[in-house]
């Protein structure tokens, strides 16, 4: 039985990773602040804090580190710019190391955002140049190169996963819209903001699907094709069974240039024979697994 350590892993991303985890046999842990998914494999542990690697050691047998934590809020990461670089360099940074001198696979997760949202010609790609805007993006950016600089064995996904939280009151994309469209609210989206969104479930099974893992370097995860947040909020109408008028046009800009963080994922097809997921049918599973949803 392999032995899985998620860090940062009691959210959305990870909460998916250690469900299909189980589901193929393996043995998950729960590395974090707070076990938010009652998971029965969990090591307290606050990653602002020096990382306590006797404890990782006293996990005997551990074959694959996954590297989940962050701070997703831009605005905090704006704030306090010294806990953006704790968590997205030095962490990592460190982790990876001791994976490599352990023995150990590591994948860390990064973000699309380390593209810089420029235009892109069929989604960008895993070569192109990269040009990160902001602390949030500039501190993902670092810690990749941090992470190969210690450890080229590493596996980068560069994705922007979509769900929910594994206790259900979390404030992720897919659980605004989904709260705010059941309870007749009408929402804005914006249709100048392009992405390729993976459901974390998805993601999830290329984390731990073992041709994969046996690859090194930078890997985009995405779905079939890009869309817009404004189609995309449409969409998941559509699957809750809401009007379709609840979800309004907007623009997060006054110019003509899209904000485009789509993914080109053919690298991914081609190195694991994955099929990537439509949009429509991962927001139609996501809101199939999402049990405290009710239409109102």
């Amino acid at each position: 039985m392999k032995k899985i350590i998620v860090i940062g892993g009691s959210g959305m991303v990870g909460y998916a990773v250690c469900q299909e985890a189980l589901a193929l046999g393996f043995e998950p842990w729960v590395v974090g602040r707070v076990n938010r998914s009652s998971e029965k494999n969990f090591l307290r542990m606050d990653l602002i804090e020096p990382i306590n690697f006797d404890a990782l050691n006293g996990l005997h047998g551990i074959d694959i580190c996954i590297n989940l934590a962050a701070i997703t809020n831009h605005g905090q990461c704006e704030s306090r710019p010294d806990l953006a670089q704790r968590l997205h360099v030095e962490v990592p940074k460190q982790l990876a190391k001791w994976a490599g001198d352990k023995g150990v696979k590591f994948v860390h997760m990064s973000t699309e955002a380390v593209y810089g949202y420029g235009q892109s010609d069929g989604g960008h790609r895993e070569d192109e140049t990269c040009g990160p805007k902001g602390v949030y993006a500039k501190t993902k950016f670092e810690g990749e190169q941090a992470v190969q600089d210690v450890n080229s064995d590493s596996l980068l996904i560069r994705a922007t996963p979509v769900g929910f939280s594994p206790d259900g009151e979390g404030k992720t994309l897919f659980e605004w819209l989904s709260s705010e469209l059941i309870s007749g609210s009408c929402i804005t989206g914006y249709a100048d903001v392009l992405f390729s969104p993976v459901s974390s479930f998805d993601l999830a099974q290329v984390l731990v699907n073992e041709e994969i893992l046996k690859r090194s370097g930078i890997l985009n995860v995405g779905s079939s094709c890009s869309l817009s947040k404004y189609e995309f909020a449409r969409l998941v109408c559509s699957s809750l069974g809401v009007p379709i008028s609840r979800v309004l046009k907007g623009y997060s800009s006054k110019t003509a240039l899209e904000v485009d963080g789509t993914l080109n994922s053919e690298k991914l097809v081609k190195v694991s024979g994955l099929e990537l997921v439509s949009v429509q049918k991962m927001v139609s599973e996501l809101v199939k697994r999402q049990s405290k949803i009710t239409i109102r």
